[in-house]
């Protein structure tokens, strides 16, 4: 405003001109044309207010209502309001709709809230008609209407209004109130988030991440995630952090992810506080801190975080950072159980499933029958096998003597289920009952010599044979029922133990073993020196006739066809007279139910024992296998490092790699690179292919040696991990130690591409595309 047009609005503000005095109320408050004085407006807006002038009625409001020149008062500024209101003024209307909406200067009143909203809506009002929107949305006032809100949203949005903007693109992306539409969410997210709109550019970043109405881009994701963040958005830092933690787009770096994590943390996030909970444990971007951990754990677990409360569960179990406490652990099992936590329910059962045995067993050894049974029925084995299986009390003749004994005392019980179980007593292969395990007392002596006979003699549970089946156990060897099939899982000495038809179904699950794990494989951004020409031409290219099939995490059982199948009574008699090789083979016919025996973890696990306590490597290695999957046992950390480490001692590829990932994760262990480096070599020398990749994440990241990280990508790439694949081809497009190939580079993502793999299929359009 001019001097001269200055001198002329207070010439006729001062005459009593209401729309003179409201302009100069508005320059006093703007500090337009004169120094900036709240009070001074407010005594303009005043003058012109009293003087029924609308616009200075709801500016006088608006000063009532914010404090500002005058004392906060709402009953005075719904005064002014109301007046500027009834003569029609569109702001003071919308003004007025939210106090009666929040309760302020006025008792809370949702209907007459939408009264002044309609009002000020039908003149186009943006913030009444957004308003409206919400109202329709919650059902506040009127009956909930998605439609109803969307066409309110619509109406807001196409005047630019942000807010409605970034709802309309929740409700299309929900398919609430419309068709779902996620390109449509797209276009209205991208619109309130270019003006910075935070939930927007959080959204926004989530379709980018996600590939949702939009190619996935990881890039622009985070550039949206960035943005959003930078205005101290929760979400967006929690969801920065995660890209930075698994390598999304951006090269994995752990400490830029607990940076993020961290300050959504601090604002009460409870997935950022649990993932910190992870980075202390693990020792990522951070040295291992199991107390630290827990602290954080501990802060998601009081916003019943379900992640949280199982991990808080495991670090008491495993006594990380706290003392080792049972009960505690069940407690917050239980809690996140109870939220639908899978780990949770399942370690939860196993938990139950130990103590009931703790106290079966107390009551079992003083002779109980029901304790007995339900011994039997928990490891679904016969009776007087649970008994001697979890006591370890006895072998040979004395087991055959204690079995047939507890079988009178159920029998004179009168359990009728437990008489079935307990009168499964083979001897040669012939079916002793309850009236006649007497006799296989006063015989037993004379049949057998002392530790030739243990718990294997114990034929199927009555559930799968009845009495009178004496043939039962070879008709279910011949006709290959799924019971007597062995785990694709298992670990043999030479695979010597399997029939053609088991071996045929190991190997079939072996090709399916590991197609499920997926690693996110980080960008590789960083510059280092070429490789010689020999390396980087066997770089550029796969190599013809190489398997896509990814190896298992042990040794797989497979019968040699021209090596004749050993007795399964041999097996019995050598593992009792204490040979390793036979313990181990008995431990695999009972974890697979093959033979003469029935399927039992526990049982395998004694036997198993038995051998690796020699120093049976094939022993120690399955062993490592059932603790590391709590097969018939309870996972503990402490158990499954001591047996992965024998294993992996042993030359056995498979624990190797698995010691190399505790090290490099801080799983149970101190977290420490260079023992992580130093196992996935021993693995990755043997062709493990996961160990190979492994081996390369860790030239990449931490050494930073990329001519030594591409040989190990290829390696792994060679044999089908997708993560390797798609790891080479970046190393290869962006010529970081290597020759720049984006011919090869092309093929590498294809192969990636084809098993799925998402970054890879962007970078593969990206460069068809350019």
């Amino acid at each position: 405003m001019s001097n001269k047009e200055d001198k002329l609005s207070r010439k006729l503000a001062g005459a009593s001109d209401a729309s003179a005095q409201n302009l100069l109320g508005m320059m006093y408050q703007q500090g337009k044309g004169v120094a900036q004085d709240d009070a001074e407006a407010i005594k303009w807006y005043l003058k012109a207010a009293e003087q029924g002038h609308a616009d200075a009625q709801n500016n006088l409001g608006m000063m009532y209502q914010q404090g500002k020149g005058v004392e906060q008062n709402y009953a005075e500024a719904i005064k002014w309001y109301l007046k500027a209101a009834e003569q029609g003024q569109e702001d003071a209307q919308n003004e007025l709709g939210m106090m009666y909406q929040q309760g302020k200067g006025v008792p809370r009143n949702d209907l007459e809230a939408i009264k002044w909203y309609l009002k000020a809506a039908g003149q186009g009002n943006a913030d009444a008609q957004n308003e409206l929107g919400m109202m329709y949305q919650q059902g506040k006032g009127v009956v909930q209407n998605e439609a109803e809100a969307i066409k309110w949203y619509l109406k807001a949005a196409e005047q630019g209004h942000v807010e409605a903007q970034n709802k309309l693109g929740m409700l299309y992306q929900q398919g609430k109130g419309v068709v779902q539409n996620e390109a449509e969410a797209i276009k209205w997210y991208l619109k309130a988030a270019q003006e910075g709109h935070a939930d927007a550019q959080n959204e926004l970043g989530i379709m980018y991440q996600n590939g949702k109405g939009i190619s996935q881009n990881y890039t622009e994701a985070i550039k949206w995630y960035l943005k959003a963040a930078e205005q101290g958005h929760a979400d967006a830092q929690n969801n920065l952090g995660m890209m930075y933690q698994h390598g999304k787009g951006i090269l994995q770096n752990y400490a830029e992810a607990m940076i993020w994590y961290l300050k959504a943390a601090e604002q009460d996030h409870a997935d950022a506080r649990n993932n910190l909970g992870m980075m202390y444990q693990h020792g990522k971007g951070v040295p291992q801190n199991s107390a630290e951990a827990i602290k954080w754990y501990l802060k998601a677990a009081g916003q019943d975080h379900a992640d949280a409360l199982n991990n808080l569960g495991m670090m008491y179990q495993n006594g990380e950072g706290v003392p080792q406490d049972d009960a505690q652990a069940m407690n917050w099992y239980l809690k996140a159980a109870e939220q639908g936590h899978a780990d949770a329910q399942n370690s939860l059962g196993m938990m139950y499933q130990a103590e009931a045995v703790k106290w079966y067993l107390k009551a079992a050894e003083q002779g109980h029958a029901d304790a007995k049974f339900n011994l039997s029925l928990m490891y679904d084995i016969p009776l007087n096998t649970a008994a001697d299986v979890m006591n370890d009390s006895g072998e040979g003749k004395d087991v055959v003597r204690d079995k047939a004994e507890a079988a009178s005392k159920a029998q004179e019980q009168g359990i009728a289920e437990a008489q079935q179980n307990f009168g499964l007593i083979l001897e040669e292969k012939k079916r002793v009952s309850p009236d006649n395990a007497e006799a296989v007392s006063e015989n037993e002596e004379q049949e057998y010599e002392d530790e030739q006979l243990d718990i294997s003699l114990v034929l199927e549970e009555s559930k799968d044979i009845t009495h009178g089946e004496t043939e039962a156990v070879s008709e279910v060897e011949e006709e290959g029922m799924a019971d007597a099939q062995p785990d694709a899982g298992l670990v043999s000495d030479e695979s010597k133990n399997v029939s053609p038809d088991n071996a045929e179904t190991v190997s079939e699950a072996e090709e399916q073993g590991d197609e499920d794990k997926e690693l996110e494989a980080p960008l590789v951004l960083e510059e280092s020196q070429d490789v010689p020409q020999d390396k980087t031409e066997a770089i550029s290219k796969p190599e013809e006739g190489i398997s896509d099939k990814q190896p298992g995490t042990g040794l797989v059982l497979e019968k040699d066809k021209d090596e004749p199948e050993e007795d399964p009574e041999t097996i019995i008699k050598d593992a009792g007279k204490g040979i390793a090789a036979a313990q181990n083979k008995l431990g695999m016919m009972y974890q697979s139910g093959r033979g003469i025996v029935g399927q039992s973890n526990t049982a395998a696990i004694k036997w198993y024992l038995k051998a690796a306590e020699q120093g049976d490597a094939d022993a120690i290695n399955n062993l490592n296998t059932m603790y590391e999957n709590g097969g018939g046992v309870l996972q503990t950390n402490t158990e499954t490092i001591k047996w992965c480490r024998k294993a992996a001692e042993q030359g056995i590829a498979s624990a190797q790699y698995n010691l190399g990932l505790m090290y490099e994760e801080g799983t149970g262990i101190e977290q420490d690179n260079a023992s992580a480096t130093k196992w996935y070599l021993k693995a990755a020398e043997q062709g493990h292919a996961d160990a190979q990749y492994h081996l390369g994440l860790m030239f990449s990241q931490g050494l930073q040696d990329y001519p030594e990280a591409a040989r190990w990508f290829l390696k792994a790439a060679e044999k089908g991990i997708a993560d390797a694949q798609f790891n080479i081809g970046l190393i290869l497009e962006e010529g970081r130690g290597v020759r720049r190939d984006s011919v090869s580079a092309e093929v590498w993502y294809g192969e990636a591409a084809a098993q799925g793999h998402e970054e890879a299929q962007s970078r593969l359009n990206k460069m068809k595309n350019k």
